[in-house]
């Protein structure tokens, strides 16, 4: 594995990101958390909204320009083959670390790029005086929880969602 294949992303790769969110996610929908239902991405029933490359866009042109985030890629042959997206939150208390995504496409999952970009992040909110690191994952997403269990993450609570009828 080539680590020099590894980068920030800039706003330039900011489509090529959101096309390959958006076409991993209409094809594996069980990617759906409440992440990506508050921010307009993913419906409650597990659907990808209507104008989920928009808004996915927004987010993350947000965390490519945010000095409390930061997005790395990793490319092969010119092309990104999987990114991560960190960033620091302190919700009004002590600050900690969020992996708000990671994805590597499947054809290329078992070549350890995921660890790398995991690592990777980890790494840049450790520079930045981070401790502790919590991350979100779709409900029936399986694979995600044993990756991340393995990697010494633990289950610590469920998100449950209602919606208030008008």
């Amino acid at each position: 594995m080539v680590t020099n294949n590894l980068r920030k992303a800039v706003v330039y790769d900011v489509d090529v990101l959101a096309k390959l969110f958006i076409k991993n996610l209409k094809k594996h929908p069980e990617y759906i958390s409440h992440g990506e239902i508050q921010m307009g991405v993913g419906t409650a029933d597990g659907k990808v909204a209507p104008n989920a490359s928009e808004m996915w866009k927004k987010y993350i042109i947000e965390k490519v320009e945010k000095a409390e985030a930061e997005v790395f890629i990793y490319e092969e042959g010119g092309c990104i083959i999987g990114f991560t997206v960190v960033e620091i939150d302190n919700d009004g208390g002590e600050p900690f670390g969020v992996i708000c995504d990671l994805y590597v496409l499947p054809e290329n999952r078992i070549k350890g790029l995921g660890s790398l970009l995991l690592n990777e992040g980890l790494s840049w909110l450790r520079s930045n005086g981070i401790k502790d690191f919590y991350l979100e994952s779709g409900n029936s997403n399986v694979d995600a929880h044993i990756f991340f269990e393995k990697r010494g993450f633990s289950v610590v609570s469920h998100v449950y969602y209602k919606q208030t009828l008008s």
